[in-house]
């Protein structure tokens, strides 16, 4: 999602004449580290504490965080916007955990330095004023400890994406796995799964005897356990992998990804399943 951002002069309490009209804040959020290295195909973590000065006027329905990475001085190339789960009462606080990601199913960004900001919007698209001053992301070339990643026969090519969020996506056509090779670290695989649900005329879908919704069940061979996501939507998900200790053992691990449906296609009967919307890597 590309968005016009509303967002404050470096702490300041209100806009000066050199940063437009004057408008006074409603609140404040600040991301740490002010300075974020960033790899390909890599996440990195960052915070940001939020906090409610003023009643956000005209407020309709939720609230979410627009995170927008830009070229100094030029486009925005990403974004990385959420839901707030802040009620934005004043003299409220709140720090979130997010990361900032380089998908394997896009393209790389150029290494260099980029402007992170933040805004903050409601339902309807409406803006407020915001005292933060940013962080600096530096993209960085470098494949030391990166996994390779291999995909199963039933993975369809890489598709556009939707928007700067969602830049590329790959879906399954059945139960398929991702490999990871090359493995020389235990690191963490970050992956969002899109569950759509039919479009009226165009799919159908299909669920397996006795189930009564959507399901994902997502395994991991190094990391043990699995996973089940329900009902449809976009699912966010951190994988603890560890490469196998016995040298004789290939250093790989494989991710597998099964379901109890399948969109069908009213046009031709194409059958597809999951959409992998991105996938990166944070080594150890």
């Amino acid at each position: 999602m590309r968005r016009n951002l509303v967002v404050g002069c470096l702490l300041i309490a209100l806009l000066s004449t050199g940063c437009g009209e004057q408008v006074t804040p409603v609140g404040s959020v600040e991301v740490h580290p002010s300075e974020i290295g960033l790899l390909y195909p890599g996440f990195s973590p960052y915070r940001l504490t939020w906090t409610a000065e003023r009643p956000l006027e005209g407020r309709v329905g939720d609230l979410r965080a627009a995170v927008h990475l830009r070229e100094i001085g030029g486009d925005v190339l990403r974004t990385f916007d959420h839901a707030l789960t802040l009620d934005w009462q004043p003299g409220q606080s709140e720090t979130v955990e997010r990361i900032l990601y380089q998908s394997a199913l896009a393209p790389p960004l150029e290494p260099g330095s980029y402007a992170l900001e933040i805004g903050l919007y409601d339902s309807v698209g409406n803006e407020w004023q915001l005292t933060t001053s940013g962080a600096t992301v530096r993209v960085e070339e470098s494949t030391v400890g990166l996994p390779a990643f291999y995909f199963s026969p039933e993975w369809q090519p890489i598709e556009d994406g939707t928007d700067q969020q969602v830049l590329g996506r790959r879906w399954l056509r059945a139960d398929g796995v991702i490999r990871l090779g090359e493995l020389t670290r235990p690191g963490t695989l970050w992956l969002q799964l899109g569950v759509p649900a039919p479009s009226a005329g165009e799919q159908e879908l299909e669920l397996a005897e006795g189930a009564t919704g959507p399901e994902v069940v997502v395994g991991n061979s190094c990391g043990g356990g699995a996973e089940l996501l329900s009902g449809s939507g976009s699912h966010e998900l951190m994988l603890s992998i560890v490469p196998p200790a016995d040298p004789s053992v290939p250093p790989e691990c494989e991710i597998s990804i099964e379901s109890n449906y399948a969109l069908i296609a009213v046009e031709d009967r194409a059958r597809r399943t999951v959409a992998l919307e991105s996938l990166s890597w944070l080594t150890e």
